[in-house]
């Protein structure tokens, strides 16, 4: 039942994207990113007033409230990645980083993770995974500082994820959705601030954007938050990033072809790799599981036994 929740939750973030990046083109970066935080902070704050989360710990580290500073960072590295590499080597780095990063977190238990070792028998599935993700790109540019950026925007991205799971656990989905909106909301003000950023006149803003771009992305972001949440303490940080990266490919394909007739081949080549790359390391899981059933049911240490 995950599975199919968690490819939802990729759907859901290419909608956000989408809406988004329209609202940004037409409304600017900065007030795009305030609308956004906004209307994400207030669907949380209603979401949360009718479901009345209890809380399971009172007490949570300061740290894991850096989520949603780490999201703004994220955005405005994005935002330069995509101008230098390109939508395509942007994509495809960004998660191999978040590939990569979650097998580590996986085997090593960082963050606060549980341990899941990395078999190497999954080695030959991780590696067409990642076959597929360098498919998919249309036309390499390598530039450096930009490769190295958007590697590393993978592994803040599943630091949000880890660390928005963590405060979910202690106090609810939608008050760890809540917070992650509120910091980046204190973040995105205070840059502001900062550089002393000037608005164009909101009414002209109002008059030319749909209020689908407007409450699009927000609203879609909270859900994203909160699956996230929901999700990723339950499974693999691996097997959640491959899942939540197959939705949103899947759903840009469909996007693409309803909007523009248009439909990359390239791009559903890879997603085909990267989905069977998954599928064996999750035969794998299964029939490790399996045979050490066996192994416990009959006291059986030896494997030759």
């Amino acid at each position: 039942m995950l599975t199919p929740f968690t490819l939802f939750i990729g759907s859901l973030i290419t909608l956000m994207v989408m809406f988004n990046s329209v609202l940004a083109e037409e409304a600017g970066q900065m007030l795009s990113l305030l609308v956004f935080h906004v209307v994400g902070l207030s669907t949380a704050s209603l979401f949360g007033f009718f479901m009345k989360e209890k809380a399971d710990s009172p007490h949570i580290p300061i740290y894991l409230y850096s989520a949603g500073i780490l999201g703004v960072i994220v955005v405005f590295i994005n935002n330069y990645c995509f101008a230098a590499l390109g939508a395509s080597v942007t994509m495809a780095i960004v998660i191999m980083g978040q590939s990569i990063g979650s097998v580590l977190t996986d085997t090593l238990g960082l963050l606060g993770r549980p341990k899941h070792p990395f078999d190497i028998q999954k080695m030959f599935g991780f590696t067409v995974i990642l076959t597929g993700i360098v498919t998919m790109v249309d036309k390499w540019e390598f530039q450096l500082f930009y490769l190295i950026s958007a590697f590393l925007t993978g592994i803040l991205v599943l630091m949000t994820m880890i660390l928005n799971s963590r405060i979910a656990i202690c106090r609810g989905t939608f008050y760890a959705t809540r917070a992650n909106y509120l910091t980046g909301l204190a973040t995105v003000a205070l840059i502001c601030i900062v550089t002393g950023y000037e608005f164009e006149p909101l009414t002209t803003s109002f008059d030319s954007i749909h209020p689908i771009h407007w409450f699009g992305g927000g609203v879609t972001g909270a859900l994203v938050v909160a699956g996230i949440g929901y999700v990723v303490p339950k499974i693999p940080t691996l097997y959640s990033t491959i899942l939540i990266f197959l939705g949103q490919i899947m759903t840009s394909l469909f996007i693409d072809y309803f909007l523009t007739q248009f439909f990359s081949l390239q791009m559903f080549a890879g997603s085909i790799l990267v989905f069977l790359g998954f599928v064996m390391n999750l035969w794998i899981d299964a029939y490790g599981s399996k045979i050490g059933r066996i192994k416990m049911r009959y006291g059986v240490t030896n494997p030759n036994k």
